[in-house]
Parts: C-alpha cells; structure tokens; sequence
C-alpha cells in the first residue's frame, strides 16, 4: 500500500494501516504484528477496537515500537517498510505488507544567497555608467519543491525609497540595473538590501547587503570662488579666490591659473598659497578716477585625464579713498552787483568737481575773509548771492579766496579767486561846496573877465557825475552868466555900479543821469565901485 506523509508531521502522528485477518480458530490467530526496517523512522503501534452496541471503542497497546520515531526529511521522498504478521501457534506462520510512504513537501527552508557566507556582497562601479546596465545578479537557492523552492528577488522598503531612482533589480533573475544617473560628487557609495523570498503560502526570506561603491572619474570641472569683502579692493590690496575640484583624482596645479592679458599691468596671480588657493595681487597702484573697475577672466585648467578647464569671469571695483582734492574750473571767477541790490541777487556761478566719490568727493565753498558777512553761497548750485544791499560808494569792489573743502579723511581743499564790482547807479546828488557864494567884481571890468567859480561833487561814479549848472532867470540882460560845464561865473558885459551895486540871484546844479538828481546855491556879486563919474551940481 502507498501512505502519504507531510514531512512537517509532527512526531507520534497516527496512520491506520490495513488490518489482517487468520482464517484459522482463535488459538493459531495473530498474535503480533512487527515493523521490519526503518525503525529509526517509523514505529508501528496496535490498537485493539471491541464492538459493543455498535459503538466502538478503542484500547491502545503499548508497544515501545509502536510510534513514529523521528522527523521525517522530505528529501527521502519515498520509503518502503514492510510489516510482518506472526500466529499463536508454534509452528507459526507469518504474512509481509509491503507499505510505500511517499513524503510530502513542506515550506521549511529559506531561501539562501550563494557566494558570500555573510550575505554581504561589494562592487565597484564607475560613475559613468550607462542607465540601464547591469552591475550585479544575485542567486539564492531554496531546497523546497515547487513554489515552496522558487525564489524572487526585491528590495527593501527603505531602499526603495532612498536608493529606488537610481537601482533596480529583476524580481526573477536578482539582477541589479542602473536606472539613474550616479555622481560620486553627491554620493560616493550606495548600500542596498535585497531581500529573497519564495513562493509558498507563508514565504520565508533572506536578506543580502549590497554596498555598492562609485568610482570617481575626472567628470567635473574645477570650480572657481572669490573670497573678498562685497567684491570691492581698495588700493594696493589683495584678494584671495579658491578654486575646487570634486574630483578626488583631478588635482589644480598653480601653473594652470592664468588670467585675461588685459589687466595683466596692474594684477598678478601669485602661486598656490595652499592647495586649491591662489590670490589676486596688484602690480601697479590703482587709481580710481582713471578706471573704477576692472574685468578680470580666470582660468584654471586641472590635471585630470582628460583635462577640464573652467573660466570666472571677475569684476574688481576699486573704492575710493580721498586722494583728489576739489578742483575749481578757473582760478579766477568774476562777477557784478549793482549797489543797493536787494539781498539774495544773484553774482555768479562758482564750479568745482571732485573726482572721488561719496563723502570723498562731496564739498562746500567757503570765503575766507570777512566777505561772507556781505555775500552768500549755495552750496547745492555754487551761486554766490548778496546777503545786504551794497553801497557803491563805500564799497567798489571785493577780492576775496574762495575754498572747496571736501568730507573726507582727511580734509583736502581746492582754492580760487572771487572779484565782485559793484556797479554804480545814480543814487548821489550832486551838492555844491557853499549854500551861498559871495564875490565882488569891479565896476570897470570887461566882458568874458572872470568872477569867480561855482564848485559842486557828486559822489557816483564818473557815469553819473556828470554836472551842469544853471541860473534861475538867466536872461540875457543879466551882466552875469554862468558856465554850466565849469560852473565859472564871469562877465557877459561892463558893469555900472551906479546902476546897479548889486547882483543876487539862485544857480542850480544838476547831473545828467536818470534819476535827475540836484543841488542850489545863492550867489551874491557885488559891484566895487571905481571913479567913473565926474561931480556934478544938483542944484542950482
């Protein structure tokens, strides 16, 4: 007969073989039934069933012989075991069963990784590797039969989450394929954990490590970065740069820096300072005003294979210090007021330029003198303006120095000259020396003789001094006329005293300007008498 068997039978399980039957009375019936061969395995064990009212009962017997022994292996799929039947009687009989046991698979194995005993496995991978290459096929191996024996592959949660853009891996096969682009420069190795599971109802697993290291290749190009407070060098300062290269096998050589032959006059790259360093040096002193920045393109070539060479491109903005004092565009600024002009009238237009910057180049005009209690300067425009109306006649012109005073540090100072006239306006009268004029001419004077001289002044310029004098009445039957240049008083004809001993009359001096402004006097002649007249009788 053919039994089948689970090999995860537990030890002492019952199997009911066939019974046998002895046709001969009671006395030559069985007596015993025994086990054969692989009594290490099997044991055999009887049991006796008495009937009563249809009920059966069972009384076990027990033999030391009569259970299962061990644990059966489903390796040993089939085992023949005969049992022999032995009768009462002395000359006894006996009858063999042949029995096959054929045992049944069960899912007792883990699948088990082959060619590592720690199940840890490390490859190296260059960083260039194509997507979609292979790089490594794991194998596992289950004894189990069918499903129970059939392994597949995966990997594990975390891995997938961390490492499942860049790997893949055969569920079937245990292949391991490059799905995404690795860069030693981001991650220098990768570990992956695979796990092997087979296919039975309640599958067993096995976990692998795979580290997986990157080969760095020369892929990248040195990186250049300046170091330097906001970009700016003052004068004859340096600035350091860095220069980086994430390739581990591409160092930078100092001789492969270079910089632009244009500002190759004033900067200089100096050699390594440290490993990956080198410095920007001035040649030549900077000097703003002539140039406030310069471009600079640096290079740096690293000694990988092949070769990569990067270029910065750098922009050096020279700050300023205060070494340009304010510069006046002429040394002599000329200017005119009319007197009595109402304060805040314009003069003239000061220009200065100061070719630093910020406070450096920002300045103020100053007088020195005591000018500045007549003129004032707006220090946004330059104008110089009156601060009081001025009088010409006390005051014809002004020369005064003029500064322009920059805010830095130190203080520098630019300088010129100021000329301010005051033009004159006709704002005198002329006034004559005398408010009377007395003179005395004799009787026996001729015409054109000379009587004497009407004086006046007029305190504006020669413009507007320009006198002329003339008498109030001044009829031609007066023996006396008056110059109105000269203001000379003299004789128009020969006098009579015995006509007339006396002259009196009002002379007016006035300039020729507009406004007309003017002055009188009175003049007085007297007539000296002299013996012109012979006596003579009134009477008879």
């Amino acid at each position: 007969i053919t039994i089948s068997i689970n090999e995860a039978a537990s030890i002492n399980s019952l199997y009911v073989l066939p019974t046998a039957t002895d046709k001969d009375s009671p006395r030559f019936g069985i007596i015993r039934y025994e086990l054969f061969d692989n009594t290490d395995t099997f044991g055999l064990k009887t049991i006796k069933i008495k009937h009563h009212d249809d009920i059966d009962s069972v009384d076990d017997d027990d033999d030391e012989n009569a259970n299962d022994n061990s644990e059966i292996d489903e390796n040993e799929i089939e085992t023949i075991t005969e049992v022999k039947l032995s009768p009462f009687a002395s000359s006894q009989t006996s009858s063999m069963l042949s029995i096959e046991i054929i045992v049944l698979d069960s899912n007792d194995n883990r699948p088990t990784f082959i060619g590592s005993p720690f199940n840890r496995f490390e490859i190296n991978v260059d960083e260039n590797r194509k997507q979609g290459s292979q790089i490594t096929r794991l194998e596992a191996r289950d004894p189990d039969l069918g499903d129970n024996g059939r392994v597949g592959y995966s990997f594990s949660g975390q891995t997938t989450l961390q490492h499942g853009n860049i790997f893949s891996i055969d569920n079937k096969t245990g292949s391991i394929t490059v799905i995404g682009e690795l860069d030693y420069e981001r991650v220098t190795s990768h570990q992956l954990v695979v796990i092997a599971h087979d296919h039975g109802s309640d599958p067993l697993t096995s976990e692998a490590t795979v580290l997986i290291n990157i080969n760095d290749l020369n892929d990248n190009a040195p990186t250049i970065s300046i170091h330097t407070l906001t970009g700016y060098m003052e004068k004859s300062k340096s600035l350091t740069g860095y220069t980086d290269s994430k390739d581990q096998f591409s160092r930078i050589d100092a001789s492969k820096y270079q910089k632009s032959d244009q500002q190759s006059k004033f900067f200089a790259l100096s050699t390594q300072v440290s490993f990956g360093e080198f410095r920007v040096e001035t040649v030549k002193r900077l000097d703003r005003e002539t140039t406030a920045h310069h471009h600079l393109i640096i290079k740096c070539q690293d000694s990988g294979n092949p070769s990569r060479i990067s270029f910065k491109r750098l922009i050096i903005y020279i700050t300023d210090v205060n070494d340009c004092p304010p510069l006046f565009s002429q040394q002599v600024f000329s200017g005119s007021l009319e007197e009595n002009a109402e304060p805040g009238t314009s003069i003239l237009r000061l220009s200065a330029t100061d070719s630093d910057i910020g406070d450096n180049g920002r300045f103020e005009y100053k007088f020195l003198g005591n000018v500045d209690s007549f003129f004032y300067i707006d220090q946004k425009t330059g104008v110089v303006s009156s601060k009081i109306p001025i009088d010409r006649e006390k005051y014809t012109n002004f020369r005064s120095t003029i500064i322009a005073v920059d805010r830095g540090e130190p203080k520098l100072t630019g300088s010129a000259s100021v000329e301010i006239h005051i033009k004159d306006v006709n704002d005198e009268k002329p006034i004559f020396d005398n408010r009377e004029y007395r003179f005395s001419v004799s009787e026996s004077g001729k015409e054109d003789d000379v009587i004497g001289y009407l004086r006046a002044k007029d305190n504006d310029s020669d413009a507007y001094n320009q006198l002329q004098s003339t008498k109030h009445h001044n009829d031609e039957h007066n023996p006396i006329k008056l110059d109105p240049i000269t203001g000379l008083l003299s004789l128009r004809f020969s006098l009579d005293r015995e006509q007339q001993e006396m002259f009196r009359f009002i002379v007016k001096v006035f300039d020729i300007a507009k406004p007309v402004f003017s002055d009188t006097a009175i003049v007085i002649v007297k007539i000296i008498d002299i013996n012109d007249n012979k006596p003579e009788f009134t009477f008879p």
